[in-house]
């Protein structure tokens, strides 16, 4: 579900309407996504 996360991220999906599409996910699983790949670019 990550790598989903991720990749529809950077297709330019926005955040709430991944969470709209993936309802397991919460604000706070995805926060962690983007700081973890965030942190994995550095």
């Amino acid at each position: 579900m990550a790598f989903v996360f991720l990749d529809n991220l950077a297709a330019g999906i926005s955040k709430d309407e991944i969470l709209k599409s993936y309802p397991p996910l919460t604000s706070d699983d995805t926060d962690g996504l983007e700081a973890r790949a965030s942190y994995e670019r550095q």
